[in-house]
């Protein structure tokens, strides 16, 4: 019980990073995209 509780808090924070640096990626890609359009 209490390895398969830590296993699946391990995915859960491998997900959560994954999604936290899509989001870095996607706010870096929009900034750089209103530059281009301002310029």
């Amino acid at each position: 019980m209490k390895f398969s509780l830590l296993s699946l808090f391990f995915h859960y924070e491998t997900a959560l990073g994954k999604i936290q640096l899509n989001m870095t990626n996607i706010y870096k890609s929009l900034t750089v995209a209103q530059k281009l359009t301002l310029t």
